[in-house]
């Protein structure tokens, strides 16, 4: 049996004088398309008697009519195939590869013997992801905003922006350093240092890191306790405060495979900083809306 993972590529790459080469012990090709340059990235390898035995997926169709699907035996494969695509993606940054969409590689099993084909009902595995977007009424009266302050706040308002695309777009790292710029912009007073203590010592700021940890899901809020026992900090508000202070040097400063913490900050990575990009988004969504409508919070 084949394996084969086929990745969509963005970028400006017109053409190569080699397409197929091999790398990882796979076969590699590049698909060129007429107009749009280097469209896709395909790396293949022919599994041995053993591991096509090992490779099941099965269909089964529920009681409700909905459908069910197991697969095994292959997880090993898929991890070597999507840490050779993110080789590929990180060496052609240097040659003009913009990104290899490794996330939403297609599996592809091709089964070359009749019972390799009767092991397996699926041939084809596709995986894509995006956020729902909820569309917006606006019923705010347009003329009652103080465009003074909207003018002081353009920047932290910008960051914010910022951050809610680069989460939308699953960058979750970067979403969350430009939303603890926001922080950082309208609560440290310019001081990069003891921010902890200006942070805490804000009425306003601990009263929405209270909100947030109240409004968070209890599935989000599972998943975020895992970064307040490494760093031993306290599950309150000042805790949670102290916590977003601490990733954020840690995000800031990266030191290849000596990293330390839960979760090591590269860019194949980012997917474990969902929650506290999600918590620290929802802190500073609070806080520059308040300012924005004239609220005081507390």
């Amino acid at each position: 049996m084949i394996i084969r993972y086929t990745a969509e590529v963005e970028g400006a790459v017109a053409d190569s004088e080699m397409t197929a080469f091999s790398i990882n012990g796979f076969a590699a090709n590049l698909h060129f398309g007429d107009q749009n340059g280097l469209e896709s990235i395909s790396i293949e390898r022919e599994l041995t008697e053993e591991e096509s035995r090992e490779i099941t997926n099965k269909i089964e169709e529920q009681n409700d009519g909905a459908y069910r699907m197991e697969i095994s035996g292959y997880q090993r494969h898929h991890d070597d195939a999507i840490n050779t695509l993110q080789m590929l993606e990180s060496l052609f940054g240097l040659k003009g590869v913009e990104r290899i969409h490794w996330e939403e590689a297609e599996a592809n099993f091709i089964p070359e013997t009749e019972d390799e084909k009767s092991s397996i009902d699926v041939l084809k595995i596709g995986i894509s992801q995006s956020y729902p977007r909820r569309q917006h009424k606006w019923t705010f009266d347009l003329s009652s905003y103080d465009w003074d302050v909207i003018e002081r706040l353009k920047v932290p308002l910008a960051f914010y922006r910022r951050g809610e695309i680069r989460h939308r777009n699953f960058e979750y790292i970067s979403a969350f350093i430009q939303y603890y710029f926001v922080l950082e912009g309208l609560f440290a007073e310019g001081d990069w240092r003891n921010v902890e203590d200006r942070y805490i010592n804000s009425n306003e700021l601990v009263a929405i890191a209270d909100t947030t940890l109240e409004q968070l899901s209890d599935e989000k809020m599972s998943e975020l306790d895992e970064f307040f026992e490494f760093y031993q900090k306290e599950k309150t508000p000042e805790g949670y405060l102290r916590l977003i202070t601490t990733l954020r040097h840690q995000l800031h400063h990266y030191f290849h495979n000596d990293s330390t913490g839960p979760h090591q900050p590269s860019p194949f990575d980012a997917e474990d900083y969902q929650p506290v990009s999600l918590a620290l988004g929802h802190t500073v969504f609070m806080i520059l809306l308040c300012r924005v409508e004239g609220i005081e919070y507390t």
